[in-house]
């Protein structure tokens, strides 16, 4: 009797080590595969999120090759008439803007988009995914 309670204690001991062991290792584990989500995934984002990046296929095929015809609204089709008139003639010229950091900064912090080509030059430098030897 007493060697089956001796190892129902130690059965009970072990299970409560265990927990304790996963309750203080999980967050880490947890927080590390946040980081290495978001270091996969974040330069993608924005990119693979947009409509019109889903018409552009990774592997040239026969079917991706075919075209659609476009069928235009009559008043798209005036629209487009109207753009091509107008083609090769200045419509506005106006004052240059200088944009600074700071206001680049402030465009990425409110659409949440902090890639790599909105960062400072020494980080674009650091951080770029197509690096010049």
């Amino acid at each position: 009797m007493k060697v089956i309670e001796f190892i129902r204690e130690k059965r009970k001991d072990f299970q409560h080590q265990n927990d304790q062991f996963i309750a203080k290792i999980e967050p880490k584990f947890k927080n590390l595969s946040n980081l290495f989500n978001n270091k996969i995934t974040m330069p993608f984002r924005n990119t693979l999120n947009n409509p019109w990046f889903s018409q552009f296929s990774p592997i040239d095929t026969e079917e991706s090759k075919t075209e659609q015809v476009l069928v235009q609204v009559p008043k798209a089709e005036k629209t487009y008439n109207s753009l091509l008139e107008k083609l090769d003639t200045v419509t506005f010229v106006g004052e240059w803007y200088s944009v600074e950091q700071e206001c680049i900064d402030q465009f990425a912090e409110v659409t949440g988009d902090n890639q790599w080509i909105l960062q400072t030059l020494d980080v674009r430098r650091k951080s770029r995914p197509l690096k010049r030897p």
